[in-house]
C-alpha cells in the first residue's frame, strides 16, 4: 500500500535541555530545563510522510537547521502532495518540572512527551 502523503503534521518535537514537549493542533510547547539555551538552536522533529517544514520561507532539516527559540519561532509544515498547510507556533519556557507537572496534571494537558531525561 502506498503512504499516506496528504498530512501536514508536526509528530515529534524537541531541541537540547528540553524537559517536556507538547504538540496541539497548531502550537508547540517546549518546556525547558532551567539552563535551557534558546539562542542558536537545532531542533529534531517527525512529520507526516514525506512533508516539507519551513520557517520563514526556508526550508528546515531535523538535527540541521538553527533556529532562536528566545521568541516563538513560527513553523510551515506543507503535506507531500500538497493539499494541506499548517502552520505551528513553537514557543520555549524555562519552568521548574514541579510547576510544569502540576499545570499538566490540573489542565489534563495530556499526552505530553518527557525529553531530555
Amino acid at each position: 500500500s502506498q503512504p499516506v502523503l496528504s498530512g501536514a503534521d508536526f509528530l515529534e518535537f524537541t531541541i537540547p535541555d528540553c524537559s517536556v514537549t507538547k504538540i496541539s493542533d497548531n502550537s508547540v510547547l517546549l518546556i525547558m530545563k532551567n539552563t535551557g539555551v534558546l539562542s542558536n538552536v537545532i531542533a529534531t522533529f517527525k512529520t507526516s510522510v514525506g512533508a516539507t517544514v519551513k520557517v520563514n520561507g526556508v526550508v528546515q532539516k531535523s538535527t540541521v537547521s538553527v533556529n532562536d527559540f528566545t521568541n516563538p519561532v513560527f513553523y510551515e509544515v506543507f503535506s507531500a502532495d500538497g493539499s494541506k498547510h499548517k502552520t505551528y507556533q513553537v514557543s520555549a519556557s524555562s519552568f521548574s518540572m514541579k510547576i510544569v507537572a502540576t499545570a499538566f496534571i490540573d489542565t489534563v494537558m495530556l499526552p505530553v512527551r518527557f525529553c531530555g531525561f
